[in-house]
């Protein structure tokens, strides 16, 4: 019985395992910002996401760049304080940026559906990407 238990304990933590590496697998990658909580980016910025397989996350914020780690544990998506560049640019995409870093800030919930990456926020704003291509 005991021989038992522990090969199930070792097959759940394979899967598992398994599991956590193709989630993070299916958002490694670029991605461009398409919607900001509901809405399209504002004309003219081209925000995007850049995920990287050493656990960096890069891209554009609206307007200046931004860097930091991250960490994928299942449906959880948890993006560590980083840092942005300080220019600044008009308000409509200055009030986007500020947005979506706030979405990206702390534990947040993603999912991959069809090469569309959605991201909600622990106070519900959200934001949706394409793979970049």
């Amino acid at each position: 019985m005991r021989r038992v238990l522990m090969t199930l304990a070792c097959l759940a933590a394979f899967w598992g395992s398994g599991t956590m590496a193709l989630a993070a697998e299916a958002l490694t990658g670029g991605w461009r910002v398409t919607e900001v909580n509901g809405g399209p980016v504002v004309a003219g910025s081209h925000p995007t996401l850049n995920f990287g397989p050493d656990g960096r996350l890069s891209g554009n914020a609206s307007c200046n760049q931004f860097g930091a780690s991250y960490s994928v544990q299942g449906a959880t998506l948890s993006v560590a304080q980083g840092m942005a560049t300080q220019m600044a640019c008009a308000a409509s995409v200055m009030q986007q940026e500020r947005l979506l870093l706030s979405i990206l800030t702390g534990e947040t919930q993603w999912s991959v559906e069809k090469d569309r990456l959605t991201i909600v926020g622990a106070d519900r704003s959200s934001l949706r990407a394409s793979r970049a291509k």
